[in-house]
C-alpha cells in the first residue's frame, strides 16, 4: 500500500519596493524589500521593523521567523505542522488529512497555496491532480463525491473564495512545475486581524503498491500593509 507524505513551508512577502531582503530556516522564509540592515543587527523599513540580536537568529534559523511591526501590532503566523503523513491508504478509498494555518495581521492578509511538484514516488510514478466529479482546477473548486482518483483540498475559513461552496468542494493544487500561479485560499479585510484557515488534503489512489509519494505545500502570505 502506498504511502504519501506531505512536507508543508511558508514563504511571508511584505509588499515594499526597491532592495531585497530574504531570510530563511528549514521551513520557513520571510522576505521583505528595500530593507536597511545597520551593524547592530537591526534590520528596518519605515512601516516594518525585524529587530534581529544574535539569540534571535538562532531562533530564526532553528524554528521559523521572528517580526514585529513598528506600530507595535505584531505580525504572527502559526501552521499546526510541517509534516503530514498519510500513513498506508487503501486504493479506491478516499483518506482526508487536515491542517491548520493561524495569521495574526493587525491589517489584514492574503494567502496563495501551490505545490513544488504532483505527489510522486521515487521512481517517477506520480498521483495526478483531482478532477473532482465535474472537472474543477487549481484555480476554481467543484464537488468531489465520486470514485475518481487523484489528489486535492477544500478549506473550512470565515473568509473563502466564492467556489468554495460546501466542504465537498475541492481544488487542485497549483503545479509550480508547470509554472501555474499559487491560488488564493483567504481574502481578508481590515477588521479580521486574527483568521484560521483549516486545509483538509484528500488523497483516492487508483493502485496498490508499496512506494513513497511525496510533495512540499507552499503557503504564500502577502500581509496588507
Amino acid at each position: 500500500m502506498p504511502i504519501f507524505l506531505l512536507i508543508l513551508a511558508i514563504m511571508i512577502v511584505f509588499p515594499f519596493p526597491a532592495k531585497a531582503l530574504t531570510m530563511e530556516s528549514q521551513q520557513y522564509q520571510l522576505q521583505s524589500e528595500d530593507v536597511v540592515t545597520e551593524s547592530a543587527g537591526q534590520s528596518t523599513t519605515p512601516s516594518f521593523e525585524i529587530p534581529l540580536t544574535t539569540d534571535e537568529r538562532g531562533v530564526f534559523n532553528s524554528k521559523g521567523y521572528i517580526a514585529t511591526a513598528t506600530n507595535s501590532q505584531p505580525f504572527s503566523v502559526v501552521l499546526q505542522s510541517t509534516n503530514l503523513n498519510f500513513q498506508q491508504l487503501t486504493p479506491g478509498k478516499a483518506n482526508l488529512i487536515s491542517n491548520i494555518l493561524r495569521i495574526s495581521s493587525p491589517h489584514g492578509h492574503q494567502v496563495f497555496i501551490s505545490e513544488t511538484k504532483p505527489l510522486t514516488s521515487l521512481s517517477g510514478t506520480v498521483l495526478p491532480a483531482t478532477s473532482c466529479d465535474t472537472g474543477c482546477s487549481y484555480l476554481h473548486a467543484e464537488k468531489w463525491l465520486s470514485a475518481n482518483t487523484g489528489f486535492g483540498y477544500t478549506l473550512e475559513s470565515k473568509a473563502l473564495p466564492e467556489d468554495f461552496l460546501a466542504t465537498n468542494y475541492y481544488r487542485a493544487l497549483a503545479d509550480l512545475s508547470k509554472n501555474q500561479r499559487p491560488a488564493n485560499i483567504s481574502l481578508t479585510n481590515l477588521s479580521e486581524v486574527n483568521a484560521e484557515i483549516k486545509v483538509l488534503f484528500k488523497i483516492l489512489p487508483s493502485q496498490k503498491d508499496s512506494e513513497t509519494y511525496s510533495t512540499v505545500i507552499n503557503f504564500d502570505i502577502l500581509p496588507n500593509l
